[in-house]
Parts: structure tokens; sequence; C-alpha cells
């Protein structure tokens, strides 16, 4: 959720009835799992125009990453196009979510 200077009163109100109705969980006690740097084989550039397909994320393991992978928080992607999947990477997608990945045909 990112606000901006034009949203209007209405648009918070909306926001703010919506948050408000969402339903209440324990805190989040697990860390997330902190990744390795991933071994990069292909340019941001290459990987996102290549022929692509997408996998269940445990299949991926090894592939080279098609598209990225964000979540927020902490907006940090845990690998990016171009970047070959390791576990360490996985673990990280796996903990924000992430059950498919994009990768590059080889």
């Amino acid at each position: 959720l990112m606000l901006a200077p034009g949203n209007g009163e209405s648009a918070l109100r909306l926001i703010e009835a919506a948050l408000l109705a969402l339903e209440k969980r324990p805190p989040i006690e697990e860390k997330p799992p902190v990744p390795a740097l991933p071994e990069r084989v292909l340019s941001v550039r290459e990987a996102v125009l290549a022929p692509q397909r997408t996998l269940p994320l445990g299949e991926a393991l090894g592939c080279i990453v098609g598209n990225d992978y964000c979540s927020c928080p902490p907006a940090v992607p845990a690998v990016i196009p171009g970047e070959r999947l390791d576990e360490a990477a996985a673990a990280c997608l796996r903990y924000y979510g992430v059950r498919e990945c994009t990768v590059v045909e080889e």
C-alpha cells in the first residue's frame, strides 16, 4: 500500500475501512531468511527479453530468473532477473509467499 499526494479524503477513508475490517492475527515471530549473493549469469536486459516459462519454486532451483520478485516490506528483491536461483534465495521467496518463479528457457 503506497499513498500519494493525489489520494483524497474519500480514498483514505476507504483504505481505513478496509484495514479495520481485516481479521487480527498473531504477530509474525519468525525472522526472514537472509539470502546469499546469487550467481549473475545474464544481464537484467538479456534475462527479461529471453524466452521464459513459469515453474513451481522448487522446480526453478538452479534456473536463471527471468522476472523480479520483491515483497513490501522490505522491498528488496532476494533475486533479480539474470541471477541463478539458489536455495537461499528460494527460502526468502517462500517466506514472502512466492510459490512460482518465471525463469529463462535455456
